[in-house]
């Protein structure tokens, strides 16, 4: 979301299992603003009432899509955190992008996987 906001300085995008779920993860969570307490803790992160009260109406792919430049996004299948159907979708809203999928890998890449990753990470950037 960031790139498509300075799309003049950025002239390549690598994503790593992006969260772009965040918002309706939350939405889902607390689906009226009366359900968002002032703080809610999460991973060891305080996080204030407006947080939540930004994130309802935001247009992840909406937004994501001013961004014109290359991207590449890199997944694991089987992300327990971020379903692989959000760079699936984000994919298709780029005008110039592609999808790695790693087999079997999750949120956050082992050791192994990692390396696939960064392979893909520099054939992407020295394509460029």
């Amino acid at each position: 979301m960031a790139a498509a906001e300075l799309k003049d300085t950025v002239s390549n995008l690598v994503l790593i299992y992006p969260a772009l779920c965040i918002p309706d993860n939350w939405n889902e969570r607390y689906k009226t603003v009366e359900e968002i307490p002032d703080t809610t803790h999460f991973w060891g992160v305080s996080l204030g009432k407006r947080f939540f009260q930004e994130l309802r109406n935001l247009d992840v792919y909406g937004t994501i899509s001013a961004y014109k430049g290359p991207v590449k996004i890199i997944h694991g299948s089987k992300d327990p955190i971020v379903p692989l159907s959000y760079s699936e979708n984000a994919v298709k809203r780029y005008d110039n992008a592609q999808l790695e999928v790693i087999q079997g890998a999750g949120h956050g890449f082992s050791p192994e996987e990692r390396i696939v990753s960064n392979k893909f990470v520099k054939e992407f950037l020295e394509g460029r």
